[in-house]
């Protein structure tokens, strides 16, 4: 933060942006949402426009002290604009984790079409780079959309999908995240039987990670 000052004082504005970031970031590590928001608030302003990259950066971060604040739409706003300027810069793997951040608590306040969208657009990235971890994370999040939307078989095979992706990369989180998605398909079905074992797993898996937004689940 003193850096950044500093940075802005002699007009180097590339550094006092890094540096306003990096303080965003280690406040948002220590749950002080609020001072991170005003922090890469001063990020934002002081990035420069030929930048994509980091100016992505900036706005995913602050699409996480929005979204800590529940204020869901300039987190929003802020994680698109995050996956518009990696994609401009050609970016593919920052922009397939932009595209993540839909699976956060973002996902009530996007209209179903987008998420639709934006989470394919996921997949194919994530295959192109044979990224298991995410394939399971962005599948798993297919799956409970197509539950939502009642397309139960759709649903079944993306968490069958996600499941396989999830081991298949040996990622624990990643594991959980289709193991929630198939576990959603079940449930919104009443297959008791079938849902059983995957509770088995799924819930030692999310008190491991203290993961406990998707434990109450």
């Amino acid at each position: 933060e003193a850096l950044a000052g500093h940075a802005e004082a002699l007009g180097d504005r590339p550094r006092a942006a890094r540096a306003w970031l990096a303080a965003g970031e280690d406040a948002l590590a220590r749950f002080a949402s609020a001072d991170a928001r005003a922090l890469l608030d001063r990020a934002v302003a002081a990035v420069p426009a030929d930048d994509p990259v980091l100016t992505g950066r900036i706005h995913l971060a602050r699409s996480r002290a929005c979204e800590s604040l529940a204020d869901f739409e300039p987190a929003l706003h802020d994680v698109r604009a995050g996956v518009d300027h990696f994609r401009a810069a050609g970016e593919r793997r920052l922009e397939m984790t932009a595209l993540r951040r839909y699976l956060s608590d973002l996902a009530p306040v996007v209209p179903a079409q987008e998420l639709e969208q934006q989470l394919a657009t996921g997949v194919r990235i994530a295959h192109e780079f044979d990224d298991k971890a995410a394939q399971a994370d962005l599948l798993g999040g297919q799956a409970i959309l197509a539950a939502n939307r009642l397309r139960f078989a759709e649903a079944i095979e993306l968490g069958r999908r996600a499941v396989a992706a999830g081991r298949a990369g040996r990622n624990e989180e990643a594991l959980a995240g289709g193991l929630d998605g198939l576990k959603t398909a079940y449930a919104y079905l009443g297959e008791t039987e079938r849902l059983a074992p995957v509770l088995a797993e799924l819930e030692p898996l999310l008190r491991r990670q203290g993961r406990l937004h998707l434990l109450h689940w």
